[in-house]
This record gives C-alpha cells, sequence and structure tokens, in this order.
C-alpha cells in the first residue's frame, strides 16, 4: 500500500487578525448604550461603511425620541381637554335641567337672580328676566345715579321740534362750559308735559356718575351765571321726590303761621304799630311760598 500523500506546509504563515474583545453588560439602560456607541465608534477595525449604518441607525433613533416625548405631550394636553369638555357637559346639563324647569313652572319666571342656581361663580339667569320689573328698576336705577336735573333754564316755544331741541343743546352746552364739565352727554330731555307759566326741568344723562358729581359739586358757582335762577340737583327716586315735597309743605305751612299770627286775646293799640306784620316783609313771604309751590311741582 502505498502512503497518503501529506500536503507540504505552506512557507508563508498568514497572520490571523486579534480577537476585539467583548463588552458584556450587565443590563440595557442609557449609559451601556452610550458606552457601547462609543466603542464602536472608536473602534478602528470596525469597516466604514457599518460605521455610516450605524450613524443612520442614531439619527433615526434621536427621531424617534423626540416624537414620542412629542407623543406625550400630546397626549397629556388632549386628557386635559377631555376633562375639560367633561365638565362643560355636566354645566350644559344643568342649564338644561334649570331651563326646562323655568319654562314648566311659569310662576317662578319673574324670580330674581338672588334665587337664581349657581355654576360656580356664575348666576343663571331666569328665563324672560330682560322684560321682568326687577330688571326694568335696574336699569332705571344705572340711569338715575348718572341724571341731573335742571330747573330756571328757558324753554323754546317754537313749534319745529328740532329748534326746541337745539335750543336745549345750546342752553346745556353754555352751562357746561361755564362750569367746566368736559363731557357729551347721553341724553338731554324735558320732563313733563309743556306748561306756559314755567319751564319744564331739564334732564341730563351723562355718560358716568363722575361728570354727575362733578358738577354736583360744582353746582354753587351758578351764583354768578349769568341766567339768575339756575339750580341743579341729583335725579331722585319718587320715594326720596315725596319725602322733600312733605318737608317743603310742612316748612311753607310753618311759616304761613308765623307770619299770620292770632290777636284776638291781644289787646289792640293803635298807636302802636309792632303787633302789625310788615306789608312788604308779609309780600316777601307770600313771593317765597309761591316759589316754594311753583319748584314743588316741579
Amino acid at each position: 500500500m502505498t502512503d497518503p500523500v501529506t500536503p507540504l506546509v505552506s512557507h508563508v504563515i498568514q497572520d490571523r487578525p486579534t480577537k476585539r474583545s467583548r463588552v458584556c453588560s450587565p443590563g440595557i439602560n442609557a449609559e451601556s448604550f452610550d458606552l457601547a456607541l462609543d466603542l464602536l465608534n472608536n473602534d478602528d477595525q470596525l469597516p466604514v461603511y457599518l460605521k455610516t449604518v450605524l450613524g443612520h441607525v442614531m439619527e433615526r433613533i434621536f427621531s424617534m425620541e423626540l416624537l414620542i416625548k412629542k407623543n406625550n405631550e400630546l397626549e397629556e394636553q388632549l386628557k386635559a381637554e377631555i376633562e375639560e369638555k367633561n365638565k362643560l357637559k355636566d354645566e350644559i346639563e344643568v342649564l338644561k335641567n334649570a331651563l326646562s324647569k323655568r319654562v314648566t313652572s311659569p310662576s317662578q319666571v319673574g324670580m330674581t337672580a338672588f334665587s337664581s342656581p349657581k355654576l360656580g361663580n356664575t348666576v343663571v339667569a331666569p328665563l324672560g328676566s330682560s322684560n321682568t320689573p326687577s330688571s326694568t328698576c335696574c336699569c332705571e336705577e344705572k340711569e338715575r345715579i348718572r341724571s341731573v336735573v335742571v330747573s330756571g333754564i328757558s324753554e323754546c316755544r317754537d313749534i319745529n321740534v328740532i329748534s326746541r331741541m337745539n335750543h336745549d343743546h345750546d342752553c346745556v352746552r353754555k352751562l357746561f362750559h361755564f362750569l367746566n364739565i368736559e363731557c357729551n352727554p347721553v341724553s338731554i330731555y324735558r320732563m313733563g308735559k309743556p306748561n306756559p307759566k314755567f319751564p319744564r326741568l331739564l334732564k341730563i344723562v351723562f355718560p358716568s356718575s363722575y361728570f354727575r358729581n362733578d358738577i354736583l359739586r360744582k353746582a354753587p358757582r351758578l351764583k354768578t351765571f349769568p341766567t339768575s335762577g339756575v339750580y341743579i340737583r341729583p335725579s331722585l327716586p319718587k320715594e326720596e321726590r315725596d319725602r322733600l315735597r312733605a318737608l317743603r309743605l310742612a316748612k311753607y305751612k310753618r311759616s304761613e303761621q308765623n307770619s299770620n299770627p292770632v290777636t284776638e286775646n291781644v289787646p289792640h293799640d293803635v298807636n302802636s304799630s309792632s303787633s302789625l306784620p310788615n306789608s312788604s316783609d308779609a309780600a316777601i313771604t307770600s313771593v317765597s311760598s309761591n316759589q316754594s309751590i311753583v319748584s314743588e311741582n316741579r
């Protein structure tokens, strides 16, 4: 038998590449991942194409992290909006129930806002409250605290309405100029029915209560106003006007009694004139009393 042929050993011995050390991480976390990434980037024996692929993969990872962060923010925002939506739905249900109760019970339509249901700090106005007497009185009260009443301003007797209105506006402008009131009134109008004996009262509504208080504070200056007999007073409610009218009437009666004393039990002395009232004083008292009655009717 022939012996097997043993191949000859090559004279050139090939160098085997050194074996790379293997990094064993205890767990997957951010620090170990960054460490492994640094080792790969710093490995000179790693082919260039693998480093390129690794760079693209890392870009995708960073983009994915940004997307996840944005998604979490949107989820939180959506959660808050859902809670707000549910809260609004509950409030709408409460409003529907309140409105249905108002419609089914007409006797409660005229209730004020103090007895209305509340949603937090919001008061639910009753159905049809804009036409109730309480709301009307509230509007009148808001206008009253911005208004004054002027007496003693001459009234135009022209047939033309525009001429009469222009005359009143001119008089108010002169009054504002004299008292240095810098504003345009909301409305100017005469109160009551025309009377040929004396001019009607003129009501002025200001844009705010500040100008109303300002003109009342400067009203004493009207003593030197070119037109005498012009007076300004605040716009008062009916109860207050009735009270002041009663006081003026009582004062007039007292002054009338004092000007006409009873003299039956007093002995008459022809030579003495002290017991008789002075005719000029009595005339002045009578004139002042008549003027108070006229102003009372205004």
